[in-house]
């Protein structure tokens, strides 16, 4: 058991080749991060991760063994992740407890098969790229909103099966109506056409299945569209909406 630090209570960095492996342990009420790595993580399996944030992994390119593990009560940032981190397990992750706040995608490029969770709604706070061969994978749900200028580049395949009663969508950080006050700011700010960038599909290999998706206030660098297809793309978008 791991409370009551001040800072993340289990944190490495890439710098000296670093691989850490944590299992069966339990981590409350930490004043940031219960787990942070900026290097190699090659098991993180059958952990309790409680209160405040979660766990932060930020070096791409890497698979996790995340098999097994519960986050409970955790009201701030569940999951802070770079897109190239393939956390094999994830969809099984217990969720328990009041879990609010959002998880972070710092960026990156999804390099195998990523699955985005619909628990709390994703913050991408820097563009993230799916590259050929890849695919990632949104539930029914799932709420995602991007930073000012950010924007997804899909290369490889994106499935979003949302349905009428989960749709997934896509949206201003600022819109509250979708997934809640995820900027954390109250009514202080109020979402605006152009508030992230674009949903694109540029290269021949690229595939894009989305039903019912909403997207909202998108669309920025010289182009209007909240989404772009082109480059012999293929893409289909059923019972969708495209707004603001």
């Amino acid at each position: 058991v791991i409370s009551s630090n001040a800072l993340s209570c289990v944190q490495t960095f890439s710098t000296g080749g670093a691989t850490v492996r944590v299992s069966r342990s339990v981590f409350f009420n930490n004043g940031d991060f219960a787990f942070a790595a900026d290097g190699l993580v090659p098991v993180l399996s059958s952990n309790v991760f409680s209160g405040g944030r979660g766990v932060s992994i930020t070096r791409d390119g890497q698979t996790v063994d995340f098999t097994g593990n519960t986050f409970r009560d955790v009201t701030e940032v569940p999951l802070r992740l770079s897109a190239g981190v393939d956390l094999q397990g994830l969809t099984d992750t217990v969720f328990a407890g009041t879990i609010t706040g959002s998880n972070e995608i710092i960026g990156g490029t999804v390099q195998g098969g990523a699955v985005w969770l619909s628990i709390v709604p994703y913050r991408m706070t820097n563009t993230v790229t799916v590259a050929p061969g890849a695919t990632l994978t949104l539930q029914p749900g799932s709420v995602i909103k991007p930073s000012r200028f950010v924007s997804l580049n899909v290369r490889g395949g994106l499935l979003a099966p949302g349905t009428p009663a989960a749709p997934i969508a896509f949206t201003s950080l600022a819109d509250d109506s979708l997934g809640g006050d995820t900027n954390g700011d109250g009514a202080a700010t109020t979402p605006q056409p152009g508030d992230w960038d674009v949903f694109l599909t540029d290269t021949p290999a690229a595939y894009a299945t989305l039903s019912h998706v909403i997207l909202r206030y998108g669309g920025r660098q010289g182009t209007p569209a909240a989404l772009q297809i082109a480059g012999g793309a293929a893409a289909t978008f059923s019972g969708g909406e495209v707004s603001n």
